[in-house]
């Protein structure tokens, strides 16, 4: 059921996108994100409304009566779109996001942060169709935007709710970014650019091999979203104008509602955006292309009316994480450190300089076979201004990330998290995968205009300087090719793999909770894995399955029978994960039970006074 259900899904995105497509301009790599990003903004309005379940379904009916409508309601005529649509890039995309839904669909959510955050604001929009208020207590942290959040609440809202749905719905965004990037190929039939795009897709899988696309992390979505941006600005002209503005600022709004972080890259594509325009004199020859051009103010005032909401919403009792303080950041600035950020500016500069980080790395790399590049082009083409201006932005860019990520270590993070630099390597993720793709588009950008028929209308399989030539390009084709086939087959294994790793107490949790309703009262999660308890994953966990803020996990059970008895008597129940030994003895001692995993209520055990 779920299956049809999820059919039916992508039949009401195509209704939208195959609309768009046949009366507009707007490019048909650009329109899936295009109109995902609507769809967030839509909703994210609605949200702010009160009227989320409304917009939701209107939303889904509308896609599907476009689809109806576009389709003519004919089978053949769809098979036919679907053939006539079909071409390289088309087809090994259809093969990834099918492999990918496929290897998704039966996964387990695994890391912390998922339970934390986004995984629960998820589940608290899916059951209450509202932003949460004062008084959801589950939500741990109330400032956070809802943009990811809101589309995947629109796809577990007709496909259903589970860990595979959330995990496919979040991939069909990152997947519809991904799409985006094809546009800034010059010419679209020539099959090296494309798959070199397809090659840095498949590396990406590697470069976000810590997390995957098996979780709900933001760090590769926020760098999918950016690259898609940039590329409408790779190809906005005259002609395009409005529909590349429209674009651009829809998936602007998008990134700024998934992570507050994201508005350092809205802030520099917005600023590239009107540099592009008056560089190529768009807005010189028409005072309405100037008035368009405002629409890209439009991220910077979704971001303000969600702080203004939150503000007004929580008011002192906002949940903040990684909060940066203005006094912070002057006495920073002006290099009056504590002792302890001392230590935390060493270690971090320690991290960022180490060859022993695999981010540093992997950014030094990405940089010296740009330069590499940028020279060959250099000194063989005489191309030097374009991609020297491009690597310098890329590097400023970086430069001031990195600097940012350093703030807040700074000022921000607690102590004991920023002096082991945690999340260093997801934070960084995201300005290497830009850096990858925009020096990969300006690759096959550069690539396009020194092929040696520069007329592309007279481009075929003869418009080549020598049959050498034909065979480098043909081998180098099939080589990317196999790179991006090799990455996705391995990452699709890795995380059918990582399901063997998922932990006996999640398993034993989920057994035991079966079709209990858990919602309301106190409970105490016991387990043996002092790890999982110490870093409040299995707390954060219980509170997620059981959808209740009042449950607490502990290891540590050698107490005085006395301590003991009280600590148990604050709780209506105890879930059992394992045979934890300590606390089974103690139990046996006072209560004449011996308990094996499992659920008790409390009022069950009558301890021996």
């Amino acid at each position: 059921m779920s299956v049809i259900k999820f059919i039916l899904f992508l039949c009401s995105l195509i209704g939208y996108t195959s609309y768009v497509r046949t009366r507009t301009s707007i490019s048909k790599y650009l329109v899936y994100i295009g109109i995902i990003s609507f769809q967030v903004t839509f909703l994210y309005v609605a949200s702010l409304l009160n009227l989320l379940t409304g917009a939701a379904w209107l939303l889904y009916i509308l896609g599907f009566t476009l689809f109806l409508y576009t389709s003519k309601g004919s089978i053949r005529h769809i098979f036919e779109a679907i053939i006539n649509n079909l071409h390289f890039v088309s087809l090994f995309m259809a093969i990834y996001v099918v492999l990918y839904c496929l290897a998704l669909w039966n996964q387990t959510l695994v890391h912390y942060d998922n339970f934390t955050h986004w995984a629960t604001i998820v589940k608290f929009l899916h059951l209450e169709n509202r932003l949460p208020n004062i008084n959801d207590t589950i939500i741990s942290y109330n400032n956070y935007p809802i943009g990811s959040s809101l589309y995947l609440y629109y796809i577990t809202k007709f496909v259903g709710f589970n860990d595979g749905i959330l995990l496919i719905g979040q991939f069909i965004v990152i997947a519809a970014a991904q799409y985006a990037i094809f546009d800034t190929v010059k010419d679209k039939r020539r099959l090296l650019p494309n798959a070199l795009i397809f090659a840095g897709i498949g590396v990406m899988t590697y470069l976000n091999f810590s997390i995957r696309y098996n979780n709900l992390l933001v760090d590769a979505l926020i760098a999918a979203l950016s690259v898609a941006a940039v590329s409408v600005l790779f190809e906005m002209k005259k002609e395009n104008f409005l529909g590349s503005t429209v674009v651009v600022t829809l998936i602007l709004n998008f990134l700024v509602m998934v992570k507050a972080s994201a508005l350092f890259f809205v802030i520099c594509i917005i600023l590239a955006y009107f540099v592009i325009g008056i560089k190529r004199q768009l807005f010189k020859e028409s005072r309405k292309l100037s008035i368009y051009s405002l629409l890209t103010l439009l991220p910077i005032i979704s971001n303000r009316i969600w702080s203004f909401h939150v503000k007004t919403t929580f008011g002192d009792s906002i949940i903040k994480k990684h909060e940066v303080h203005s006094g912070s950041i002057t006495d920073v600035l002006q290099l009056q450190l504590t002792a302890d950020q001392t230590k935390i500016l060493q270690t971090y500069l320690d991290t960022v300089f180490s060859l022993k980080t695999l981010t540093s790395i992997q950014i030094l790399l990405i940089y010296c076979l740009a330069l590499g590049l940028l020279i060959f082009y250099g000194i063989k083409y005489k191309q030097w201004k374009y991609n020297l201006q491009i690597y310098l932005v890329c590097a400023l860019v970086t430069f001031l990330y990195y600097a940012g990520n350093l703030v807040i270590y700074l000022t921000a993070m607690p102590v004991d998290e920023a002096l082991r630099v945690a999340g260093f390597e997801r934070y960084i993720l995201t300005i290497i995968l830009i850096n990858l793709f925009i020096f990969i588009i300006q690759l096959v950008r550069q690539m396009d205009d020194v092929f040696y028929e520069k007329n592309y209308l007279k481009r075929n399989n003869r418009s080549y300087k020598s049959f050498r030539n034909k065979k480098l390009y043909e081998l180098t084709t099939i080589a990317a090719l196999m790179l991006f086939t090799g990455f996705i087959i391995s990452d699709t294994n890795g995380m059918s793999e990582q399901m063997n790793t998922v932990l006996e107490e999640q398993r034993a949790l989920n057994e035991i909770t079966e079709e209990k309703h858990l919602e309301s009262g106190n409970y105490l999660v016991v387990s043996a894995n002092q790890e999982q308890v110490d870093n409040y994953f299995l707390q954060y966990y219980a509170r997620y399955v059981l959808w209740n803020p009042h449950v607490d996990a502990r290891y540590d059970f050698i107490l005085t029978d006395n301590e003991f008895e009280t600590i148990i008597k604050q709780y209506d129940g105890v879930l059992l994960l394992d045979n934890h030994y300590t606390f089974v003895a103690t139990m046996k001692k006072l209560t004449q039970r011996t308990l094996s995993p499992g659920y008790y209520p409390v009022e069950q055990f009558h301890f021996d006074n």
